[in-house]
């Protein structure tokens, strides 16, 4: 019973350490969307926007904004170019991402 009580204790430790990684890697990818967007903005609605959300089931964090604008300047139109910036956020900083992560769950694993 002993050994079974210590591998849900440390499973609840891994798990509570994903979530914590996820968020550190969620603001900091946020806080690069948001410097990525400061040439491309006009009124600071977009800049103020940006969130993110751990999905603790799925393991994984969501990086975005609730501006309906926002896919338009990441991607472009028929009329305008694409400025991205979210894709871009993550893209250059991969390596970084993995280590934030790592850092952040180290200590459990």
């Amino acid at each position: 019973m002993n050994g079974f009580n210590g591998f849900e204790k440390k499973m609840k430790e891994i798990d509570a350490a994903t979530v914590f990684g996820l968020e550190v890697v969620g603001k900091f990818v946020e806080d690069e969307y948001i410097l990525r967007l400061g040439a491309h903005v006009r009124t600071g609605n977009l800049i103020g926007s940006p969130t993110h959300k751990v999905q603790a089931e799925q393991k994984a964090v969501r990086v975005g904004t609730n501006v309906d604008y926002a896919g338009f300047l990441e991607h472009g139109t028929s009329r305008s170019r694409p400025y991205p910036c979210l894709r871009p956020a993550v893209d250059d900083n991969t390596e970084h991402i993995k280590q934030l992560f790592k850092e952040s769950v180290g200590g459990v694993l």
